[in-house]
């Protein structure tokens, strides 16, 4: 055989090397992150449908739904930038380098910014533009989202590289 076709093995790269600890904890970041994002991109898509503009804060005008759904949130939903920003920094939670960390604080950070807008969707008083029961079921979603994808960012965290 060419001294190509044989590589000398490396020591940290053994078949007898113990199998990925982290590995668990990504792949469960990753479902859960994913089911997370998910779920926000297509409530932001129904009040976008429905019209139901934001009602944290001052209540929203259904005429400025669209732009609201990427700037403000609607409804149902936080901004899709941060969305974009959750997306982004799933992806870099679940990487095997150190940047994973980063990853990791970003996404419990934007879990708590999601978690306080779903708790003000939630007891934001009802509108004519926005019914009642769709504000607590947004609220109460949110909440268990962030609060599971605090959880699985937290497990990864510590499951280190």
């Amino acid at each position: 055989m060419s001294e190509t076709a044989l590589h000398r093995a490396r020591p940290d790269r053994s078949s007898a090397a113990p199998a990925d600890a982290a590995a668990p904890a990504v792949r469960r970041l990753w479902g859960v992150g994913l089911g997370a994002a998910g779920m926000l991109t297509v409530a932001a898509a129904l009040a976008v449908l429905l019209r139901w503009p934001a009602q944290f804060g001052a209540p929203g005008r259904p005429e400025d739904v669209v732009l609201d759904a990427v700037t403000r949130g609607t409804a149902l939903s936080p901004p899709l930038l941060l969305v974009l920003g959750f997306v982004g920094a799933l992806w870099l939670a679940t990487r095997r380098h150190r940047g994973y960390g980063i990853g990791c604080v970003v996404l419990v950070l934007l879990s708590a910014v999601f978690l306080v807008g779903g708790l003000g969707e939630a007891m934001a008083p009802a509108t004519p533009d926005v019914p009642r029961v769709a504000l607590v079921t947004s609220g109460v979603v949110s909440v268990v989202l962030a609060g599971t994808v605090v959880v699985t960012a937290v497990q990864r965290f510590l499951a280190g590289r």
